[in-house]
């Protein structure tokens, strides 16, 4: 499957959010949220999809802490012989 993602710094919030496209081929889905059940399955995708890494800031010159929203671009079929 294919996931697009932005990514904006938290620090700076006038630098350019980067948006790229990624391919992966599993999806996580979390079942606990700070011991908070997640009651649904797609409750526990949204999750999954939003974080927070640490990148270099390009703006700051050091790393910084940048929020990293996915969204399923693209599902892709094959098949496994």
């Amino acid at each position: 499957m294919e996931l697009e993602t932005e990514l904006s710094c938290v620090e700076v919030p006038e630098e350019p959010v980067t948006i790229q496209t990624e391919k992966v081929l599993k999806l996580s889905c979390h079942i606990d949220n700070n011991n908070n059940p997640i009651n649904s399955l797609n409750e526990g995708l949204k999750i999954s999809l939003v974080g927070q890494i640490e990148k270099h800031s390009q703006t700051l010159g050091r790393n910084a802490v940048y929020v990293k929203k996915s969204s399923i671009n693209r599902l892709v079929s094959t098949i496994i012989d």
